[in-house]
């Protein structure tokens, strides 16, 4: 992938490109054909994590399909499954968050060496759906909430957050 000009990832159009770099990603990955060489790895990580950010859908779908494939195939460290948490969680770019939910979703958990990801993506995924709701409620103000009971409410749940991480630490 280091061969497409990274002025051709960024300019108009550049959502084509992208969706045919991560299916051809995922293509190899499935033919179990691999590359040896670290900078074409790190260029396709870096290709796959871009295009979750992105948002158009069809350049989701491909990098989810090419995240689950390269999971499949040589198995996906901690570092990366923390940093889809992270950015499920944490950002408040939608489109990111939604394309990184995809691929926490697209990790093969059937994999026997891939279940320890399993309680984590679960935590997060809830944790994810918790803020939503909370950002919802804090929007419309609904069920009588006050700013208040909203803020304790965040509080709590920030907390649950810290325990998380400090348990993902541990474990």
């Amino acid at each position: 992938m280091r061969l497409i000009p990274a002025k051709n990832l960024t300019t108009f159009g550049s959502e084509h490109i992208r969706e045919a770099a991560c299916h051809l990603i995922a293509c190899l990955a499935e033919a179990e054909i691999v590359t040896t060489n670290d900078a074409d790895a790190q260029a396709w990580d870096q290709l796959i994590s871009t295009s979750l950010k992105r948002k158009e859908e069809n350049v989701q779908k491909s990098a989810v399909m090419a995240f689950g494939a390269l999971a499949r195939y040589k198995g996906i460290d901690e570092e990366t499954v923390k940093e889809c948490i992270d950015q499920t969680v944490a950002t408040r770019h939608l489109y990111g968050r939604r394309g990184y939910a995809l691929a926490l979703g697209a990790i093969p958990f059937d994999i026997p060496r891939m279940d320890i990801h399993l309680p984590a993506v679960l935590s997060a995924v809830i944790l994810a759906m918790t803020m939503k709701v909370l950002r919802f409620l804090c929007q419309y103000r609904c069920f009588g909430l006050t700013r208040n009971g909203l803020t304790k409410l965040r509080k709590r749940i920030h907390r649950r957050r810290m325990t998380l991480r400090l348990s993902e630490m541990l474990f």
